[in-house]
């Protein structure tokens, strides 16, 4: 019986150390996903202040364009 108790001590035991490997796993795979979701992030970051860039970059050409074509209109006297 002592033997039969011990034995299945020593499965347990075994079977926790398997546990505790597959959590460790999952843990490397977590801080896998959690430095993606920064490097993403960042991109995105990245991407919103080239947005705001090509903004700044639309409206001085629209203001441009608009300030010739008023001086070609006036030039020409229409």
């Amino acid at each position: 019986m002592l033997r039969d108790a011990t034995a299945s001590m020593l499965r347990l035991t075994g079977d926790i150390g398997v546990m505790s490997n597959r959590i460790m796993e999952m843990t490397d795979k977590i801080i896998v996903m959690a430095d993606n979701v920064g490097v993403m992030g960042g991109r995105i970051v990245e991407t919103e202040q080239i947005q705001q860039s090509n903004l700044v970059l639309t409206q001085n050409s629209l203001t441009t364009a608009q300030s010739v074509t008023i001086n070609v209109i006036r030039n020409m006297g229409l």
